[in-house]
């Protein structure tokens, strides 16, 4: 047997010694990151509503996980008709965003929308 060098061209002649198949190490490729995908409006209003019927749940209300809660939502989210013919999204996702937004939400549910005249 060979004593094992320690440049890596020794360790992929050992490895390929072991494998009946060839190790080519010039052609490496590193996986490129999933591209990351915009919240639309349609689904941040689809999020929200998920979020509130789901927190505001009489019958389960807040004796459930975490994990459920969030779980919930993203059933919520991904059934919806308003999002037919779109990825699906995880729950960790929905979290995220909910997060994310948490600041605007609060705001506008504070707001006095009586007073709010759009132009029309």
């Amino acid at each position: 047997m060979e004593p094992i060098s320690l440049n890596s061209h020794g360790f992929v002649n050992l490895l390929a010694s072991e494998s009946s198949q060839p190790i080519d190490i010039g052609c490496s490729e590193v996986p490129k990151p999933a591209e990351r995908r915009k919240w639309t409006t349609k689904e941040d209003v689809v999020l929200i509503s998920a979020w509130l019927n789901t927190s505001k749940d009489p019958i389960v209300s807040n004796e459930q996980k975490a994990g459920s809660f969030w779980k919930r939502i993203e059933e919520c989210v991904n059934a919806s008709p308003l999002l037919v013919g779109s990825v699906p999204r995880e729950w960790s996702q929905c979290k995220q965003r909910c997060g994310r937004v948490n600041e605007q939400v609060c705001k506008f549910v504070g707001c006095d929308v009586s007073s709010f005249n759009p132009i029309i």
